[in-house]
């Protein structure tokens, strides 16, 4: 009951310190018993989140060759990061969160389980491992190394920050080994899920935490990079034909070198002239990591719409700027007759903006091309 109390105040904290003051209500009982629930505002938004995604799904368009070069890359980078080969990690994490495993090392006595939790000697482990796998008993150990969660950097009292995922290394649910003189200690369960954040965590562009992983990091801003240039050029593939003309990340006063435009405006992710329907477009196209922690969209809300330098309001400013001198653009780029302005914030992913309004359509790729 006190974890649950724990983790639902931590909720209630990173939901409010990000503004959404009306998305829960906490009531205390005659008998003080402590209730938190939903407001019918989050149930709404919920409600709606997910019946877009259940209709609409989200881009998936992976390149094949492009993902097995970077995770190449990561790999290399990764060891550089950590000293531990990124495939032996994998197999490790594998092998003891496997029910066949657990179970021969249980038959050879070789573990104790108990529950859901496991004990064995270290020696004996390691010698499993390297003979159950390609790899040697320094990798064991090294792995071991990097798993086990180290008992001095615990602190005893005080506040543990269960809700800062990027800053700590230190935690179960990335070190979740106890070694205790000669023997560990790990739940296979907790192995299978960790197995898990480092493999589909690294293909959705995000680590189990991020302090001491900055060469990794960087590969996968690189890889990042190269699906947000994909998702514009496949945007652009919906505009084919006589009737469209597209430009790719323009400035606009290098479209319109007639207007004297302010040069520090930004680009356009994409703009759309349909010459049919007598209508501009203007893009803001942002492939977004998937968000795995309360923090984590309440983090997305912040960088992409209500923060100081969020991304939407940059987009605000470009559109209304655009809408303000629509008809002058319009004349000095040679178009014919009179324009009417649309503008898309355009995601991967199913969003929307929770706190602020703004005088453009948040969309996800895919509700866009069916729409």
């Amino acid at each position: 009951a006190y974890g649950k109390y724990i983790l639902d105040f931590q909720l209630l904290s990173d939901a409010y310190s990000y503004g959404a003051s009306n998305w829960f209500q906490l009531e205390i009982e005659d008998n003080y018993v402590v209730n938190i629930s939903e407001t019918e505002k989050y149930i709404q938004f919920v409600d709606e989140t997910i019946e877009a995604k259940y209709k609409y799904d989200e881009y998936a368009n992976r390149n094949k060759e492009i993902d097995s070069n970077m995770f190449g890359k990561i790999k290399k980078a990764f060891f550089q990061d950590t000293k531990v080969d990124f495939n032996s990690l994998i197999y490790f994490l594998s092998m003891f969160s496997s029910n066949g495993h657990i179970l021969k090392l249980k038959q050879q006595k070789l573990l104790i389980v108990q529950g859901n939790v496991v004990t064995g000697k270290i020696e004996n482990l390691a010698k499993y491992f390297e003979d159950n796998s390609d790899y040697s008993i320094e990798n064991f150990y090294g792995i071991l190394k990097f798993l086990a969660i180290d008992k001095e950097r615990i602190s005893a009292n005080g506040v543990i920050p269960i809700w800062e995922k990027k800053k700590r290394d230190n935690k179960f649910s990335a070190k979740p080994i106890v070694v205790s003189y000669e023997n560990i200690i790990f739940s296979p369960v907790i192995l299978d899920r960790l197995e898990k954040d480092w493999t589909d965590g690294i293909l959705n562009f995000i680590l189990p935490y991020d302090i001491g992983m900055q060469n990794t990091l960087n590969v996968i801003n690189n890889w990042k990079k190269f699906y947000e240039k994909q998702i514009v050029q496949n945007l652009r593939e919906l505009f084919e034909g006589g009737r469209y003309v597209t430009y790719v990340e323009q400035e606009l006063y290098k479209l319109d070198t007639k207007g004297n435009h302010p040069r520090d405006l930004g680009d356009y992710d994409l703009i759309v002239i349909d010459n049919k329907l007598k209508e501009v477009s203007l893009f803001e196209v942002k492939y977004m990591r998937l968000s795995q922690t309360m923090k984590d969209s309440m983090g997305d809300q912040k960088d992409y719409f209500f923060g100081k330098k969020a991304k939407g309001l940059k987009f605000k400013r470009r559109v209304e700027y655009f809408e303000k001198n629509l008809d002058v653009i319009c004349n000095n780029i040679n178009l014919d007759g009179k324009y009417t302005l649309k503008s898309y914030f355009l995601t991967n992913k199913i969003i929307k903006s929770s706190f602020v309004e703004f005088p453009f359509e948040i969309i996800s790729f895919n509700e866009f091309k069916d729409n």
